[in-house]
């Protein structure tokens, strides 16, 4: 995959897209006549400085909030170069807050992959897009919301809306309204942190369903 590029997907939307080298994942800015949001802060300051160096030229809104998909680090560890609240579901701040207590040296990271807590290709990408860990800070959400956070940015609304599933207990699906927009992180991945990948019918069929119920027409996956 080439490295990220910034991509205006709908009227009120653009997106840079993923890079699988260090499994970077999308990031979408919303902007309404009032606000821009972020729809998952990247993986590190480094993710999300290319991010809001692509957007500078554009003129947009004054970027107000950032809301992550959940609580995986290729989609949350960017967060500390913001200066703007960040949003997640309690079980997003939750799963941060374990990250928070952990130590990131490589010793402490092979540690983690032997006792299971963590598997081997996080370890690998985390090294490639953080190959000095001294400075890694995990922020925690500063708002925390239980099943729904709507967001309204001026003539631009955004539904953040808890549904779960088999990669992430606490994915999130966010519906950029009026352009049938959805962001779903990686919402319909399969499990990771499992002996073996996988996804279950227990668990896709009705997130589908649910995802159905939005009114939308396009849709950005994490990777």
């Amino acid at each position: 995959m080439p490295a990220a590029r910034l991509v205006q997907v709908s009227e009120r939307c653009r997106w840079f897209t993923p890079d699988d080298a260090t499994d970077r994942p999308s990031l979408v800015a919303v902007s309404g006549t009032r606000a821009t949001a972020l729809l998952d802060v990247g993986a590190s300051p480094a993710h999300t400085g290319a991010f809001l160096e692509a957007l500078a030229p554009l003129g947009l809104p004054p970027l107000r909030i950032a809301v992550l998909t959940h609580w995986h680090w290729d989609h949350a560890f960017g967060a500390s170069i913001l200066d703007v609240p960040v949003a997640g579901h309690r079980l997003t701040a939750a799963g941060l807050a374990r990250q928070a207590g952990y130590g990131w040296s490589d010793a402490e990271l092979d540690a983690r992959v032997e006792r299971g807590e963590e598997i081997a290709f996080v370890r690998d990408m985390l090294r490639l897009e953080w190959p000095e860990r001294s400075a890694l800070q995990v922020v925690l959400p500063h708002v925390v919301f239980d099943e729904r956070l709507v967001l309204d940015l001026g003539g631009t609304t955004v539904v953040v809306e808890h549904v779960g599933g088999d990669h992430a207990d606490d994915a999130c699906a966010m519906h950029v309204v009026e352009d049938g927009l959805l962001v779903l992180g990686d919402a319909l991945y399969e499990r990771l942190y499992a002996p073996v990948h996988h996804l279950t019918v227990e668990q896709v069929v009705p997130l589908v369903a649910r995802l159905r119920r939005f009114d939308a027409r396009l849709a950005i996956e994490g990777h």
